[in-house]
């Protein structure tokens, strides 16, 4: 049997960090963060502040990177988040490395 990338996935613990949507702030939880995109999950009150112009937000993330993006797709207290651009992989291992 062959060893696929997925067999070697390692699961890290979630990064804090906050993201804003128009002149509303929101501390959220971020995980399956890759160069790409990542999800993030926030508190239930907030909800409501994500349905609306979810077109663009800006991310921060462990309070070392701000990125720009958008939301492909939300559901309950979570979204889904595209990056404009990319961040880069060794950045990325970076932020998920335990030795922040």
């Amino acid at each position: 049997m062959m060893a696929t990338a997925t067999d070697f996935r390692v699961v890290t613990a979630p990064l804090a960090g906050e993201c804003t949507i128009a002149d509303r702030r929101f501390a959220v939880s971020i995980t399956e963060l890759t160069g790409e995109g990542c999800e993030v999950r926030f508190d239930a009150d907030d909800q409501g502040g994500w349905e609306g112009d979810t077109d663009f937000c800006k991310l921060t993330i462990a309070d070392q990177l701000t990125i720009n993006g958008h939301v492909i797709a939300f559901n309950g207290n979570s979204a889904q988040i595209g990056f404009f651009g990319h961040i880069h992989p060794v950045a990325v291992a970076k932020l998920l490395s335990p030795a922040r």
